[in-house]
């Protein structure tokens, strides 16, 4: 999911990385590097409209991380339910 602490927002560029807790749990993260929250929040959402997954796995994403990127979203004028961002 995505990641924004608006005190700590920096914006700085991050390159992707690789992280392997334990061999069976193999990960490789790809990094977007954006130049504010707008971009955050739209690159986030045309990221789930191009892979349009059946299910979101989420901790707490119905109560706080979904309803927090659209009320985030309402505030910089961006339309999410339809996409238009």
């Amino acid at each position: 999911m995505v990641g924004l602490h608006l005190n700590l927002l920096s914006f700085q560029y991050i390159e992707d990385l690789e992280y392997t807790p334990k061999a069976e749990f193999e990960g490789y993260f790809k990094v977007t590097n954006v130049k504010n929250e707008e971009e955050l929040i739209k690159s986030c959402f045309a990221y789930m409209a191009e892979v349009k997954p059946g299910i979101y796995v989420t901790y707490n994403g119905d109560f706080f991380d979904f309803p927090f990127m659209e009320r985030r979203a309402a505030h910089l004028g961006l339309i999410i339910k339809t996409c238009e961002c």
